[in-house]
């Protein structure tokens, strides 16, 4: 068995071993600068129809949050669905239980009725530029950003795209 004897304690002294500890666990000193940010993303699932929203967690104020909405058939069979209106996908940005910004996606025909394979995949870009339902910029804090998929029916059976949704992803803006 080998073990290692702590030589270097007595050459760097207490104060010495301590901030190499603080160093090699991230902890103590610094630049007092934020962790950089990380890849989150979020998931729900309805029937067949699996859903994630990606994003980053943190930002500068009135830097850009890019959304990457993904909808797959993880089924074995095809799913038809339908939407009208134009509205393919949306998203809400909450801020303490409240709605400050909801975004429907304008896009397509009035009404659409599409077949989508077992296995298909498609990916939504979006982009909320850290403003509110009246244009202003939001202040510094943690949002929830949740995507929903704004189909009408799965199938023949009516469904409320509410329930057709990422979950929410929270991102703080700084």
């Amino acid at each position: 068995m080998n073990v290692v004897k702590p030589v270097f304690l007595p050459v760097l002294g207490v104060l010495g071993m301590a901030a190499v500890l603080l160093s090699l666990c991230g902890c103590g000193g610094g630049s007092g600068s934020d962790p950089a940010p990380q890849t989150v993303t979020t998931t729900g699932r309805v029937q067949s129809l699996a859903f994630s929203l990606t994003t980053q967690n943190a930002f500068q104020r009135g830097e850009p949050v890019p959304l990457a909405f993904t909808v797959t058939n993880v089924g074995d069979q095809s799913v038809t669905y339908t939407f009208g209106g134009g509205s393919v996908h949306s998203f809400e940005v909450v801020r303490d239980g409240v709605v400050v910004f909801r975004r429907p996606t304008a896009g397509g025909a009035d009404y659409s009725e599409v077949e989508f394979g077992s296995g298909m995949s498609f990916t939504i870009s979006d982009t909320w530029n850290q403003v509110d339902d009246q244009g202003q910029q939001v202040p510094p804090g943690k949002y929830q950003i949740q995507a929903f998929f704004r189909a009408g029916t799965i199938n023949g059976v009516p469904i409320s795209y509410r329930t057709l949704s990422s979950g929410p992803v929270e991102v703080t803006i700084r």
